[in-house]
Parts: structure tokens; sequence; C-alpha cells
């Protein structure tokens, strides 16, 4: 029986011991603060409702403060384009006055400036260049220093005036009682050694801070009308004057009736913190608006419009419902009591020691425990429990572990995958988009020269010749894939000799002294006769990538080649006075299909694989390359080898000999980059009916050509030209605005590359372009690589798009039937 059992005595004695004392100490201690957090959770939704309306109110503050803000901006570009027409007007006037005489000419002009109409609403400033107002419309401003122009608060208008760029000031001044805003925007005129600028009424300050409060309080008192205030309270909003803003429809007598009720009095006591909010009670004996019972609110100090933000509630109503929930728990725990009881009276008997502990065994071995072992304690059906327990538990851990080992292998395995197909994707994208614009200005090139024109021989030789330069850039491009893949497989092996590291010197002085003369550089090599170990090409290559990145990059200055020895070292240094490469970058740049952000004025596009395989090449010799650079001050690269002794040199120069014979004949996977080739290119006929009748229509049509690749942008220049087009050639997004808007206006079409500089496209340089001339101007798009994004874009923007190489026939259909 159950009763009869010892464990279930033992245990339900202990569970109703338990049970006494935890509903004692419930009605003794838990109640009190159940009550107190119940009052504090309804305070607590409370001034979160009231902290969610100052969000609302500052969302909708910031909301038309960013309109302000963009109407002030939008003026003040009004402002500056009007002062720039001024004077361009002006120096159209000066330009147009007989006489060599500049100052005679200058008089005549300021004669001239009364008779001017000032452009909107502004008036004619001009300051020469001692400071002196030498013309204003105002005439009691003429023949002041600048100092004593000054606004409304007695400071100088002018603290400094600027030669170096175009300056807007704001100012302000007191007509009639009331503050005016002005403006004024001037520049200096080097054609007139003056400042001219104008000054421009902007506006009545008082009544647009009006406008923006009238609107806020129209805004909030629409957010608040769509707010549910639990508990019956009520939001009010009081002015600084303690005058009820929010809600507006309340009558006087409802006014008296707050007012009343002592919450002004205890407003108006309390201090101005800025974004606090205070709790408050009042009103017990009162009459008028929930003043029967006594009152409780919450206040928020908004101090933008000095505002008081208060959330009342009557005190009854606050806390009933928590009352109610008070009293329903305790019955609940009454009812839960004897349900426990109830529940104990039947199953105590089931409850053991070892249940306890087998679950406590699962549980944690639930969470992933599996060192567990449950402790078995007799031969029962209970003991057997726990022995099938334990090995349940053996046979998980087995199992997890080999899964583990597998999820392992996969993870790796799918790292490799996602590594390599990165890698992939890379090299397709850079293939088909970089190893097209040297073929597609090659293609250019060559199809110009059947343009029938009155070109002379020279200039289609000199066309020719460019056609050959892009085809060689191609070329490189490609040997330099050959040889990353050789460098990877492994098929090279350097040939280690002992040389002097003057004979390198001596051919790379050679190689790049008038091609850096040619940029306007200083190229110098510092001598040495240290002997060396290395490979003659490789260390050769090496620094030929040195060296020419160092060309390409500087725009002035000088490049150095020299070495230092570092003990049984050599470092061989390139050094040079190019603009630096960040430390964010240095790691990168030394990675495959990696180009760093800087671009060359040389107008060359690389490949990113140079400083790859300088890297590869550095491992199979096993010697260091390091960077050490400095933005806008310069960068050094070096290369670490060996040196030897000269007595060595001169002892090994007879087995040198013998071995390098045998290493140039193994060595049959040699680099594309020792080699050297010359091909000859030339193109076919093209349709001259078709050449003649775009010359015809395209003649002196403005087309402007966006490429970044200066090569390509060139070869479209040739074509155009030829068509007798007038193009105008941009290279990146950024020189759009040294464009002439008369330039952009009389644009008849764009003929824009699809991949622009800086992480830039074509439709980015269109849509400018569009934006400048407030209409659509019709654009063709040119791409390098195929994908479903361009090929959507076009589709959308219904822009022609042409793929690389393009011919010429290509090219004039698709300009012809987009004008």
């Amino acid at each position: 029986m159950i009763i009869s059992s010892s464990l279930f005595r033992k245990v339900f004695i202990y569970v109703q011991s338990v049970i006494v004392i935890f509903f004692v100490s419930l009605l003794v201690f838990a109640a009190p603060y159940l009550e107190k957090q119940l009052y504090k959770n309804e305070e607590t939704v409370a001034v979160t409702f009231l902290d969610n309306v100052v969000t609302l109110i500052r969302g909708e503050l910031t909301a038309i403060d960013s309109y302000w803000k963009s109407s002030i901006d939008e003026r003040q570009k009004k402002h500056n384009e009007i002062t720039e027409l001024q004077i361009n007007f002006i120096l159209n006037v000066f330009n147009q006055i007989p006489g060599d005489d500049l100052e005679s000419r200058k008089k005549i002009l300021l004669q001239e400036f009364s008779n001017f109409q000032p452009l909107s609403s502004g008036q004619l400033l001009a300051i020469n260049e001692n400071g002196t107002i030498i013309f204003h419309n105002n005439a009691k401003l003429i023949n002041k220093n600048k100092n004593q122009f000054k606004d409304a608060y007695l400071s100088p208008v002018f603290s400094s005036l600027r030669k170096d760029k175009g300056t807007f000031i704001q100012y302000w001044e007191i007509e009639n009682g009331q503050e005016i805003e002005k403006n004024i925007y001037y520049r200096y005129v080097p054609e007139l050694s003056m400042f001219i600028g104008m000054d421009f009424f902007s506006s009545n300050m008082l009544e647009e801070v009006q406008k923006r409060e009238e609107q806020i309080v129209n805004s909030v008192q629409s957010l608040i009308s769509n707010l549910s205030i639990r508990s019956g309270g009520q939001l009010l909003i009081f002015d600084n004057e303690y005058r009820i803003k929010i809600p507006p429809n309340f009558t006087e007598e409802q006014y008296g009736d707050i007012c009343k009720s002592g919450i002004v009095s205890k407003l108006k006591s309390l201090p101005k913190h800025p974004d606090s909010t205070t709790r408050l009670q009042w009103g017990d004996s009162s009459t008028g608006i929930k003043c029967s019972a006594t009152m409780v609110g919450w206040n928020y100090y908004f101090a933008d419009f000095d505002w008081n933000i208060i959330l009342v509630h009557e005190k009854e109503e606050l806390y009933k419902a928590s009352d109610e929930l008070k009293s329903r728990f305790i019955i609940m725990t009454t009812l839960m009591v004897l349900a426990f009881n109830f529940l104990a009276l039947v199953f105590i008997r089931k409850i053991s020691v070892q249940i306890g502990s087998l679950s406590n065994v699962a549980e944690k071995v639930r969470e992933g425990d599996l060192t567990q072992q449950a402790e078995v304690t007799s031969n029962d059906e209970l003991g057997k429990l726990a022995v099938s327990i334990n090995s349940m538990i053996h046979n998980i851990r087995e199992r997890t572990e080999k899964l583990k080992s597998l999820n392992e292998d996969y993870l790796h395995a799918k790292d490799e995958a996602v590594t390599a197909n990165k890698s992939k994707t890379r090299f397709l994208a850079a293939v088909s988009h970089d190893l097209m614009q040297p073929l597609n200005a090659a293609k250019l090139y060559l199809s110009s020269l059947s343009i029938n024109d009155d070109l002379n021989n020279r200039i289609e030789e000199n066309t020719a010749t460019k056609s050959i330069s892009a085809l060689n850039m191609a070329e490189q491009m490609i040997k330099e894939l050959v040889d990353i893949s050789k460098l990877d497989a492994g098929d090279i092996t350097p040939n280690l000799e002992e040389f002097c590291i003057q004979e390198t010197f001596d051919l790379l002085d050679t190689n790049f002294k008038v091609l850096a003369n040619k940029w306007g550089l200083d190229f110098k090599v510092i001598n040495s006769s240290c002997m060396i170990n290395s490979d003659k090409r490789f260390l050769k290559h090496i620094l030929q990538n040195f060296i020419s990145n160092a060309i390409r990059y500087t725009s002035e200055g000088k490049i150095l080649l020299g070495c230092r020895r570092q003990g049984n070292y050599l470092s061989i240094q390139v050094w040079d006075t190019g603009p630096g490469i960040p430390e964010s970058e240095q790691e990168n740049i030394f990675q495959e299909f990696v180009k760093g952000k800087t671009v060359s004025d040389k107008g060359e596009s690389r490949f990113g694989l140079g400083l790859a395989i300088v890297k590869k090449m550095a491992a199979i010799l096993d010697v260091e390359i390091t960077l050490r650079s400095w933005v806008d001050k310069g960068t050094v690269f070096s290369v670490t080898v060996p040196i030897i002794s000269k007595d060595s040199y001169i002892n090994s120069l007879t087995s040198s000999n013998d071995s390098n014979q045998n290493n140039n004949n193994s060595n049959r996977n040699e680099l594309s980059v020792f080699s050297e080739s010359n091909e000859s290119m030339q193109t076919s006929k093209n349709s001259y009916a078709l050449i003649e009748k775009a010359k015809s229509k395209l003649k002196d049509k403005v087309i402007i050509c966006i490429d970044d690749d200066l090569s390509c942008l060139d070869a479209i220049n040739t074509v155009l030209t030829k068509l007798s087009c007038q193009p105008i050639l941009i290279s990146s997004i950024d020189e759009i605005k040294d464009l002439e808007v008369i330039e952009i206006t009389n644009c008849s079409l764009i003929f824009s590359d699809y991949s622009l500089q800086g992480g830039t496209t074509g439709f980015d340089a269109i849509d400018e372009l569009c934006q400048i001339t407030n209409r659509k101007i019709p654009a063709v798009i040119v791409s390098g690589e195929y994908s479903e994004e361009i090929n959507g874009k076009c589709s959308i923007s219904k822009y022609p798009l042409i793929m690389k190489p393009a011919s010429i026939e290509k090219i004039i259909s698709v300009i012809n039937n987009t004008l």
C-alpha cells in the first residue's frame, strides 16, 4: 500500500513541510514585495509611454529640422550661383572697356557699378585688397573699412578676406524691431584685384521660428491623437507660459479646473533640467478634471521649445489593475497549494532519490555533457534503467566524436571549395574585363586606319604604333597569367650563380633611364661592387617590377636604386617619392589579382599579378621581400640576397660556367617574362558606305566618352574624330565637375565604359551628366565582361550594350540607331 511505504512517508512529510513554509513565507514576505513590484511596473509602463511620446516628438523635430536645413542649403546654393553670374557679367563688361591701362579701366568699371541692375534681391559689393569697401548699393558703406561693416550684434561681418576660394557669410541685422537674416557670398577676382560679392536679404528669423514651431505642434498633435493611453491617463503639453499647447481644444473652463488641481503650481516649482523626467503627486481634495482623488503624473521638460510634457493619471485608476492582480495572485496561490497536496498524495510514491539522480543525469546529457554516469544503487527496474542510460551515453559519445570528426572534415573541404571558387570568380572577372580593354583599343586603332580622310601617312603610322602598344599590353597580361600558373605548379627552378650586383644595376639603368626621363623623373643608380649568389633573371625581374611600379605611380621627384649591406646579406632597395601605400593595403598588394587604390597617371592598366609573381619568385629563391611606405611621401621595396666574398667568386668562375650551361639547358619551363616577342597585326577593310553615311549624320555632334583605360579612351577618340564628331574625353566620374555646363548641354550622346575607377560605373556617370543638364541624354554602355547584372541594368535604362572588343561597324551602327 502507498501509505505503508517508508519512502512515501518520508517524501510526503518533507513536501508538506516545504509547502507550509513556502506558503507562510509567501504571505509574510512575498506579498508586500509583489505589491510594490506591481505598482512599480505600472509606473514603469507610464514612464515608458511618456518616453515613447518624447521620442516621437524628437523624430518629428528631426524630420522638420532636416527640411529646414535642406531649404537653407538650397538657398545658399542659389545665392552662390547668382553671385557667380553677376561676377561673370562684370568681367564681360570689364573686358569690353577699351584701353591698356588696367587701373583706368577699373575706375571706369567702378563708375559703371551703380548702373548695374543686381540679380535677384541681392546688393552688389566690391572690396579692394586693402579691405576697403569700394562699392555697395548701400552708399553708407562705401569707402569704409571691412571691419566697420558690422551686424546686429556689433561684430564685424568680415573677419578676414580669403583669396583661395569663394566664401559664404551669414549675419543678422535689426530692421523695424525684427531680426533679419542676411547672406553674403564673395570671392576674389584676380583679373580685377578685388573681392566681388552679393549681399542678399534672406528671411525674417522670427517668422521662420514661428512657422517651425507651428509645424511641430501640428505634427505632434497628429501623433498623439493616434496613441492609446492605458488606465484612463491623459497627455498634456504646457508651453513656457504654462498654457496648454496640446491638446489645443481645451476651453477656458477646463483650463481653470486644471489650474485648480494644483498641477500648474507644481510645474512652476520644478527646476528646468533639460531632458529629465520628474514624478509628481497632487490634488487630493480639489475639484475639476480628474481631481476627485489623488493625482499622479510624470513630467518631461522638453528644452528645445521650453515645453512641459506631462502624463496625468488618477492614482486609484492607475493602480487598480495591480490591486486586482495582487488579489488574484493570493487566490491562485491558495488553489495551487491545495492542488499540489492532492498530486503529492497520488504521485509521491513514485518519487525517489534514484529518479531524481537519473533525471539530473539525463538533463546534463541533453545539454551536451557526455561525461555523466548514472549511479547504480540497486538491481531493480531503476538499477537496470541506470545501466541502460550509461550504455546509451557511451554510444552517444562515440557517435558524437565520429560525427564531430566528419563535420570538421566537411567544413575544411567546404572552406577549400569556397576559396577555390572565389579565386576562380576573381580570375574570370579580371580576364573578361581587363584583357578586353587593350584588345578593344587595338581594334579601334586599326579600324580607324580604314576611314577615308586627309590624314597623312605619318599620323597613320602613329595610329598603328598605338595599336601595337595596346596589343603588347594584352600579350604582357597573358604572359603574367602563364607565369603565375607555372610558379604555382612548381615547374620553375632557379639557376643560382655568383655574380656582381653591378651587372644587373647597369642593365636596369640602361632600360629605365630613358623611360624615367620621359615622365620627368630623376632615375639614379648607386653603384656597388658587392658579389651575391642568386638567379640573375629572377632578381632582374623582381627589380624591374619594383622600378616600373615606381615610375608608373610617381608623378614627380626621383627614383633611387641602391643596396645596403646587412651582415652576410645584401638588401637591394628601390626608393621613390610617389603617393605611398596606405598601411591597410600593404598586406594585400602581394596577392593575386589585387590592385592598389592609387591610380597611375601614365595611362597604363595592370592586371594585379606583378607583385604576386615577385612574391612567388622570392619564395623560390628563398629570399625576403620587404615593404615600407609613407603616405604622400614615398615607398621603398627591398629584396635581401646572400653575399659572397670576391675570392670565393673568382675560385668558382670555372665550375660556375659548366653548371650554368647544364642549368640553362634543363630549365625548359622558362618564365615568359624572360623572353621577348614581337607580333604584327593587320585589320581587314571596313565598310566605306557605312562610314561615309555616319560621317554625314555625326558631323559636329558632341559625344562625351568615359573610360578609365586611357588607351581605349584615345582609341574611341581617334575613331570619332575621323567621323567628324567632337568628342569630349573623361577618364573618371570626378572629371565631370571640371566640364563647362555649355559642353554638357550640347552633348548629343554619352559613350561610357561600365567599370570605372573607385567602384563607380558608367550608369553613375550618365546619371550625374543627366542631372546637370536636367534632361535625358542618349547613352551607350561598353563592357569587357558580360553579366546578368549589367545586361539587366541596360534593359531597364534602355541603353544599348556593346561588348569589347567592338568593331567600328558595330559602334557606328549602335550610335546611328541611338541618335
